[in-house]
């Protein structure tokens, strides 16, 4: 359909952040505590 708009490709960005938000959460976790100890 052509270019996609604003709105659809905040959407895509963020199903693909839904996608891997427990493997970032799981790698922030990671660093912020190897920081720590």
């Amino acid at each position: 359909m052509g270019v996609p708009t604003f709105k659809e490709s905040v959407c895509s960005d963020f199903n693909s952040f839904q996608n891997h938000g427990l493997l970032y959460a799981k790698l922030t976790a990671y660093y912020f505590f190897n920081t720590i100890y």
